[in-house]
């Protein structure tokens, strides 16, 4: 993990000037993981439990190798698939920290997000500045820590899939709100390589939701 900060630190350069545009890398959540635990003088698994488990009522997540949950029954994750191939094995190592290394559910990350968007965690206007959003790969839009899915024109109009801020992991999990629905939606495909449908799984979330509103009034 150092040798990989520093590498990025010595021998890569940078793709633009800061905060002109997004270029999504894992060693940023590295060196930030570091800060924090200079910052507390605490590892990074004691700041999690103390600053977010604990207040929030997440009983579910834990740092892999370094935590356990709460609540034991929920200690091991779902298998995560590669085409034909499980590869739980590789993403359950421990190698994963600061930089995507949480094990959660779906009900604890709603959790989260809720707190997030409702000040509990940071300020209104700090949210705000975590949503300064540059273009990633279409459609996708990244921020300070957070992502922002919009399609444009006819094709956001008539796709069923609203504006939504959150973030998207590499096997398949999700995490958004959709602000027009004040809806929440979080879960997993546990694949890799298919990052559109977690968003066609969430069109349908939101059509539902949409028809069973209608319903109610």
């Amino acid at each position: 993990m150092d040798d990989t900060i520093i590498r990025a630190r010595d021998k890569l350069k940078a793709h633009f000037p800061p905060g002109t545009n997004a270029f999504y890398a894992d060693t940023n959540y590295q060196l930030l993981g570091k800060i924090i635990e200079k910052v507390t003088a605490k590892p990074l698994e004691d700041v999690y439990e103390e600053f977010f488990f604990l207040p929030l009522g997440i009983k579910h997540s834990y740092l892999i190798g370094r935590s356990e949950p709460q609540i034991a029954s929920s200690r091991l994750p779902a298998d995560i698939w590669d085409n034909d191939k499980i590869v739980t094995r590789i993403r359950y190592n421990g190698s994963y920290w600061a930089d995507g290394g949480i094990v959660s559910t779906s009900e604890d990350m709603i959790i989260f997000l809720k707190a997030l968007n409702e000040g509990k965690i940071v300020r209104r206007d700090t949210l705000l500045m975590m949503h300064d959003w540059h273009n990633l790969e279409f459609p996708l839009q990244y921020g300070y820590g957070s992502m922002y899915f919009k399609l444009p024109g006819l094709l956001g109009k008539f796709s069923g899939i609203t504006p939504l801020w959150g973030h998207s992991g590499s096997s398949g999990s999700f995490l958004y709100y959709s602000e027009y629905l004040d809806l929440y939606m979080a879960g997993s495909i546990n694949s890799t390589g298919l990052n559109i449908k977690p968003f066609m799984l969430m069109r349908d979330v939101m059509e539902l939701f949409r028809n069973n509103t209608v319903q109610e009034e």
